[in-house]
């Protein structure tokens, strides 16, 4: 499992390439591999087209993301978490993620 990155300007994407957001922190750990938030970062953007399974694990990868990049970036980024399947986009608004990223489902 691994997830792809790169940038857009001054968007991040991040890719999970595989079917668990459960706590492998792969998303997270492939953030703190490279440079990737030196420059400008003005919004990360995470495709979940692959995410069929998500659990509170994969939450708390999520906010520790959120978590790090504002701070790096002093709470001026974006994010936007898209291609969410029905059930995940489900389990996101319950524990009020909407909060700190805007949700785009599947189409």
């Amino acid at each position: 499992m691994h997830a792809e990155i790169h940038k857009d300007g001054t968007t991040l994407i991040l890719r999970a390439v595989y079917p668990r957001l459960d706590g492998g922190n792969h998303l997270l750990n492939a953030l703190k591999s490279g440079p990737w938030l030196e420059g400008d970062v003005e919004a990360v953007e995470i495709d979940f087209g692959d995410v069929e399974y998500l659990n509170s694990l994969g939450i708390t990868e999520l906010v520790t993301i959120h978590r790090l990049v504002q701070e790096q970036t002093r709470g001026k980024t974006r994010f936007r978490f898209f291609n969410v399947d029905r059930k995940i986009r489900t389990i996101l608004e319950l524990v009020e993620v909407q909060k700190i990223a805007e949700i785009v489902p599947r189409p």
